[in-house]
């Protein structure tokens, strides 16, 4: 009953919103899997969703040799780098956000698009460029994981449904399929568990 609520109420908040939803409800996909969502790893064609990186903010660090005084932070260092480890995949994003790739190879992962949730990304691919972020601000950048809670939030207010954290939906997409007699295995590769127990539990 609350995610039908859920789910009728989000109709009404635009093409990228409903979307936006339905992806975390329909797939179980992590907030950074979304917000990191990039048009290059969505096959409309195929009915295919490459989640294989997401976005993260990664803090900065001082460049080699850039001669800054103790007292000024790396963000503030005209050579700054990222924090990461050596061998850490990433790529920019904006600003200190990162595409990275998810920690364990189970979490990239090529899934189906199921059809409420194509025929509205094929809405917002006709309505955009179609490069860069699916998901965006009104300024084409990324939108912060703040942002995106306030928005969650919001939307359970006005579904009348009690407060539930965003990665709930994540749960939420396992329970159903759990309780439609989908198989475990079949649930973990979709939600990019690392194993079956992870899943059940």
């Amino acid at each position: 009953d609350e995610v039908t609520a859920i789910i009728t109420t989000a109709q009404g908040d635009g093409h990228m919103l409903y979307a936006r939803w339905l992806m975390a409800l329909l797939l179980g996909a992590r907030q950074s899997e979304c917000l990191g969502l990039e048009w290059e790893r969505v096959d409309l064609d195929a009915g295919l969703l490459d989640l294989s990186w997401q976005v993260q903010r990664i803090p900065w660090m001082h460049g080699e040799d850039c001669g800054c005084p103790p007292q000024v932070k790396g963000a503030r260092c005209p050579i700054k780098r990222p924090a990461a480890p050596s061998g850490y995949e990433h790529r920019p994003c904006y600003m200190g956000k990162w595409f990275v790739r998810p920690k364990t190879k189970s979490s990239q992962r090529l899934l189906p698009i199921p059809a409420p949730l194509l025929a509205e990304l094929m809405v917002l691919h006709e309505r955009s460029t179609g490069e860069g972020l699916v998901f965006h601000d009104d300024r084409f950048r990324p939108i912060d994981n703040s942002d995106d809670d306030l928005a969650w939030a919001n939307l359970c207010e006005r579904a009348g449904v009690r407060p539930l954290v965003l990665h709930s939906a994540r749960h939420t997409m396992v329970s159903l399929l759990l309780d439609a007699g989908v198989d475990a295995e079949t649930i973990r590769q979709i939600a990019g568990h690392s194993t079956v127990l992870s899943t059940r539990g």
